[in-house]
This record gives C-alpha cells, sequence and structure tokens, in this order.
C-alpha cells in the first residue's frame, strides 16, 4: 500500500480536531468578556452558531471541559507568543522589548483582555496550580532577563513584578474605559524605560 494512501480514522480524526478548535476559537471572546459564571450555555451555543447538543458532543464536560481546553490554548500561545521571546538569542534588551510586544500583540493591542486576567478576577478557582505555577516560570524568566540586562536580583525581581503589574493593569483599564490607549501607551513607556535601564546598567 502507498504511503499515500488514505487512513479514514485518521482523518475523521483530524476533521474532529480541526472542527473543536473552531469551536474553541468563537467561544474564547464569550469567556474572555463575561468569564466562566457569565457565560451561559445559551451565550456560547448563541457564539458558536450551534445548539447545546452539539456543545456537549465535542465537549462531554460541558463548560468546565471547554474553559479548561481554553486555559491550555491561552498557556501555551503566552508561553509562544510572548514569554517565548525571552529565551531567544538577541540582546536581553531586544528580548524584553520582544516580550512587551508579543502581550500587546496576543491581545491585538488591548482589544481582547487575556483570559487568564479575566478569570484572575471573576474566577480564580478555575485557574488550577498548574496555571499559577507557570505564571512563576514566566515572572522567573523576566527576572533572569533582567539580571542578564544588569540589574541585581532583588531589584530584577521588583521590576519583573512591575512590568507584569502594568502590562495587566493597562489591560483592565482598557476594558474599563473601553479604549486601547493604556496599553499601548505603556508598551512604549516600559520600552523606553527597559532602554534607560540597560544604558544605565552598561555605565
Amino acid at each position: 500500500m502507498s504511503d499515500a494512501a488514505v487512513n479514514p480514522a485518521k482523518d475523521r480524526a483530524n476533521e474532529r480536531a480541526k472542527d473543536r478548535n473552531s469551536l474553541l476559537d468563537a467561544l474564547l471572546p464569550v469567556f474572555r468578556a463575561r468569564g466562566f459564571e457569565g457565560a451561559s450555555l445559551a451565550a456560547l451555543a448563541h457564539a458558536s452558531g450551534r445548539g447545546k447538543a452539539s456543545l456537549y458532543h465535542h465537549f462531554p464536560g460541558g463548560k468546565s471541559e471547554i474553559i479548561a481546553s481554553l486555559i491550555r490554548r491561552c498557556v501555551a500561545e503566552l508561553d509562544q507568543q510572548v514569554f517565548g521571546t525571552l529565551a531567544s538569542s538577541p540582546s536581553p534588551l531586544v528580548r524584553l522589548q520582544r516580550c512587551i510586544d508579543g502581550f500587546a500583540a496576543y491581545t491585538d493591542q488591548g482589544k481582547h483582555n487575556c483570559l487568564l486576567s479575566t478569570l484572575a478576577q471573576t474566577s480564580p478557582e478555575q485557574l488550577e496550580p498548574a496555571v499559577q505555577e507557570r505564571f512563576q516560570h514566566w515572572q522567573a524568566q523576566l527576572e533572569q532577563t533582567l539580571e542578564e540586562l544588569g540589574l541585581r536580583r532583588k531589584a530584577a525581581r521588583h521590576q519583573a513584578r512591575s512590568l507584569l503589574t502594568q502590562l495587566y493593569g493597562a489591560l483592565v483599564l482598557d476594558r474599563l474605559t473601553n479604549r486601547q490607549r493604556n496599553l499601548r501607551q505603556t508598551q512604549k513607556r516600559l520600552k523606553k524605560d527597559l532602554a534607560k535601564i540597560a544604558k544605565r546598567c552598561s555605565k
């Protein structure tokens, strides 16, 4: 049999995975905007364009299974698009600035909230210890890169926390004011501040 022979079972599995991912794309905005409790099955069904039965077909565990899948996806995307930039080869300053830009791009310049941020404010019990540990890992990555930039450990720890606080705080303000100005301004300011730190540490 040819290597290119069709595998019906594999094709069906791929189609199911594709359909499931398409559903998650449609459901994510509801959870980002309303949180776990506010995302009713009726709202989820409406957003997906399918009935509740279809949702349960793909996610037998209901909302809990859906949110768990979305959290895993969110963590993976933040790993790749945002904090993954800290492990690349350019200078520490470039890596840190790319991390900030990656966060802005991930939230579409503040137009979209981060699912983890929404859940932390509305349903923190949905964030399992593994997610919290991952966030601590990201903060540790920031601290390490800031040390490479020239800051001492204590100052690097403070700066890493401040950076995360300002990014997520600006995102929340954009949601409260219905504007996308706060994150953009914070993005520019943080990058300038890091450039000043790099310059000061190089002397």
